[in-house]
């Protein structure tokens, strides 16, 4: 009876350990790059839909693929595989494959302005999930 209770405890102890370790899902991305960060690793990717994951938008995503980091460039078509942990709050691709590389010649580097504490936002024109164009000061 003692082995039996402390075989219970053992494995109650190994129960919460292993509901803290993350599951990872894999999505598949097909995209454009348009911009490539080196700082912080990652590259901004205008994407298709992502069945199971998101719409289709333009967001940044951190790369683990180091070979397929140093290879992409801004303009390349690409395929990568889109890894997502803690419920999808964490993310990074892997995988990363360039399906056509024509684009790079007419690629240009996203100018990136950031705002100080206190700078006013411009009014910047946007379109809605339907379509409709609406401004920041709407």
């Amino acid at each position: 009876m003692k082995c039996r209770a402390l075989l219970l405890l053992v494995l109650a102890g190994a129960l919460p350990a292993s509901s803290c370790q993350s599951k990872t899902k894999n999505y598949d991305l097909k995209g454009q790059v348009l911009d490539k960060n080196p700082a912080t690793n990652e590259i901004t990717v205008k994407h298709g839909d992502i069945p199971g994951f998101m719409p289709a938008m333009t967001m940044s995503y951190p790369v683990k693929d180091q070979n397929g980091f140093q290879q992409v460039e801004p303009g390349d078509a690409i395929t990568a595989e889109v890894i997502t942990a803690n419920n999808g709050n964490q993310y990074w691709l892997e995988n990363l494959r360039i399906t056509d590389e024509s684009g790079r010649k007419t690629a240009k580097p996203g100018v990136v302005h950031r705002l100080d504490i206190g700078d006013h936002v411009p009014d910047l024109a946007l379109v809605n999930q339907d379509g409709r164009s609406f401004h920041l000061s709407d």
